[in-house]
């Protein structure tokens, strides 16, 4: 919440000072304060897609720099060679995903987390699948950027007797997944599972309780 809250202090510091220096000078008052107004929408704006706090300080934790960003709870994370994926899910529910969950990845450099920026963001490809009482869809994130891992994570919908425990994942790279389990609005529970990914898309498979996963559908891009 700090990030925007920054972002909103700046927009307006800017649209104070820029009108402050220019009042003098300009005739038309009233359209210098609309062109400082819109000189400060646009500092904040421009703020929000950069992290500029990225150049002067780090974080001592993944979870205080997803915080300084985000307030929707953590489902899950896993850690990657350069940072953290994060698992969480908008409390509005408005994404392309219909459980409305989101992958981020926070960036670590050295011992120091840093923010994430939706620039540095890759495309993320899903499958959906059926399998035994559960179903769901696997989506796959990939970022060629330099610096930047991949991660693969499930999302299972499974009765409302399910066990956490009753479920084991496995794919062809040996991923150790971080596992998670929720409550579902609409009923029944949802199982959450996240591991980094390596290697090309087309030869990956999984299994559940050790019978073959199968990918049905090529559900969509982003």
């Amino acid at each position: 919440m700090g990030y925007y809250m920054t972002r909103i202090a700046i927009g307006v510091v800017g649209f104070v000072l820029i009108y402050w220096l220019g009042r003098k000078r300009m005739q038309n008052r009233r359209r210098w304060c609309v062109l400082s107004l819109a000189f400060g929408l646009f500092l904040g704006l421009a703020l929000c897609i950069v992290p500029f706090e990225n150049a002067l300080f780090g974080f001592s934790s993944y979870e205080k720099a997803f915080r300084y960003q985000h307030t929707e709870p953590i489902i899950v994370s896993a850690e990657g060679e350069h940072g953290t994926a994060v698992l969480y899910a908008l409390s509005n529910g408005q994404t392309e995903k219909e459980d409305g969950v989101l992958l981020v990845q926070v960036p670590r450099i050295g011992s120091k987390w840093k923010l994430s920026s939706d620039i540095d963001m890759g495309t993320e490809q899903s499958y959906q699948f059926q399998q035994l009482d559960a179903q769901g869809y696997v989506s796959i994130c990939k970022n060629n950027r330099l610096g930047k891992d991949q991660f693969v994570y499930f999302v299972l919908h499974v009765p409302a007797d399910a066990n956490l425990a009753d479920y084991h994942l496995q794919d062809n790279r040996g991923s150790s997944f971080q596992s998670a389990m929720q409550d579902a609005p609409e009923g029944g529970r949802t199982l959450y599972f996240l591991a980094p990914f390596n290697g090309s898309v087309d030869d990956y498979a999984a299994t559940l309780n050790g019978e073959p996963v199968t990918f049905v559908v090529d559900d969509w891009y982003r």
